[in-house]
């Protein structure tokens, strides 16, 4: 941080702890609350904070987001949006309008904040040596929107999207932001047109980008475990680069960095995620707000200790603890498997003829790998697909029709198997439970020369193409 950074963040760690702790004891739930959401946005940047301050002075009162709601650790079990809003409202009561200007003025006398400098250096060098996009994760869309800005400015050649739980936008060469969905921004960064996201931990549910090779963490959450979801992201099957980069940001001599930094050296912090260290690391949010609520003559004390027991804790967990993935290990290693009865390619080749689908079904081919469909007892047509590829893509507007999924079992149950026999005595096909109760699928092909079970899906499409042909033969 800069000298004029240092004395803000000095500053409005003070005021933190000091309206707390002049809180009466009946209010200090819901102040520590509202302070606590202070805290965590001047970790993030010091444009979320003025943001959130601003807003406070406006009479908008504060615009909590899920990361607010579910860290509050003055509450045993997460609050709903109204009841957070309420103890929000009665938190900002205790605070006086004064000194929020008063941190506002400073705020507007910094310059670009430095984080967001040497994050500007850091994609200049991940793109220098070879890697084609970056994603850059922070907690909050206030920075978000200030990043993007500024990133376009930085990088005006390089194609830029976003996203947060908002939404999605892809700036254009105009230099306007379009909206656009989240599999889009997907499919947009896979394909290569674009090349830096920026986002919040919305894009870490649901999304991933193994054509990335470059995850920057601007801010670092009070819960580790969170900033191991945004690298899950991207080190995940199908990563195209041999090694991925991760980069981490925090105010320097903060205890963030303390804990992040200065802890993560010594005992790799990230890689003990789902170990030994998970006990540990589920407490770390919790002692984050006792460090930041402390009083300011207690404050370092209170942050050595937090960095002291951390690191007595991993000592001990080292020794004896329980190890989750020592226990799964063996587990985790599944036997050599039978190659499937079903592939995706076969149950699409299958289900594109009329004489497969089960009755009263209705399937209709939109874009390539893309149908409608709908079935008996559904109102509504479903867009479904068999294509992988396509799913992981646009799974938020495709069902995937593959053995265990809800409409491939409805489709499979359509008629039970007993059904199945006597269709099959006509010349029909029936897909259907081997026994009634059973969840084993079995197809029948049965004509005038005899009944056939299916064992594989390359068998029905043979038998069929037999069959057709004999068909045809026949009415020749």
């Amino acid at each position: 941080m800069t000298a004029s950074e240092r004395e803000l963040y000095d500053a409005v760690e003070e005021y933190i702890s000091t309206t707390y702790n002049n809180a009466a004891q009946d209010q200090r739930s819901a102040v520590g609350f509202v302070m606590t959401i202070y805290r965590r946005r001047l970790a993030s940047s010091f444009h979320a904070l003025r943001q959130t301050l601003n807003k406070r002075l406006s009479g908008q009162g504060l615009l909590l987001t899920e990361e607010d709601v579910s860290q509050n650790e003055q509450v045993e079990e997460v609050m709903d949006a109204e009841e957070a809003a309420e103890i929000a409202h009665q938190g900002l009561v205790v605070e006086e309008r004064s000194s929020i200007q008063g941190l506002l003025k400073r705020i507007a006398t910094l310059s670009t904040d430095t984080k967001v400098r040497k994050l500007r250096e850091e994609i200049e060098r991940a793109f220098t040596e070879g890697y084609h996009s970056a994603i850059v994760f922070t907690q909050y869309a206030d920075t978000m929107d200030y990043l993007k800005e500024h990133l376009a400015q930085a990088f005006p050649e390089v194609p830029i999207g976003c996203y947060s739980g908002h939404g999605g936008q892809i700036r254009d060469q105009g230099g306007y932001w379009n909206e656009c969905k989240k599999e889009y921004i997907k499919r947009k960064l896979k394909d290569g047109s674009i090349r830096l996201l920026v986002c919040t931990d919305a894009a870490a549910e649901g999304l991933n980008f193994q054509t990335c090779g470059v995850v920057i963490n601007l801010d670092l959450p009070w819960n580790p475990m969170k900033v191991e979801q945004r690298i899950g992201r991207i080190d995940r099957i199908g990563q195209v680069h041999p090694t991925i980069r991760v980069v981490n940001f925090a105010y320097e001599d903060t205890v963030e960095a303390d804990v992040y930094f200065a802890l993560g050296k010594r005992i790799n912090l990230f890689q003990g995620i789902v170990g030994k260290l998970q006990p540990i690391l589920s407490r770390l949010p919790q002692e984050f707000e006792r460090v930041s609520l402390a009083r300011p003559e207690h404050k370092e004390a209170e942050r050595q200790r937090l960095i002291s027991d951390v690191e007595g804790m991993v000592a001990q967990a080292e020794e004896g603890g329980f190890d989750v993935d020592e226990a799964a290990g063996e587990s985790l290693d599944l036997p050599e498997l039978p190659p499937p009865a079903l592939t995706l390619p076969d149950i699409d080749l299958a289900l594109n003829r009329d004489d497969v689908r089960p009755p009263g079904c209705e399937w209709k081919p939109l874009d390539p790998g893309s149908y409608s469909l709908r079935l008996t007892g559904i109102t509504k047509p479903v867009r479904v697909t068999t294509s992988a590829d396509l799913f992981d893509d646009q799974f938020e507007s495709h069902d995937l029709l593959s053995p265990g999924g809800a409409l491939f079992e409805v489709m499979a149950n359509t008629v039970s198997a007993d059904e199945s026999l006597e269709g099959a005595l006509h010349g029909n096909i029936r897909l259907g439970p081997t026994a009634p109760g059973q969840d084993e699928l079995e197809m029948v092909v049965r004509t005038r020369d005899g009944g056939t079970r299916i064992t594989s899906l390359g068998e029905l499409i043979a038998d069929l193409e037999r069959l057709v042909l004999q068909q045809e033969g026949k009415n020749l």
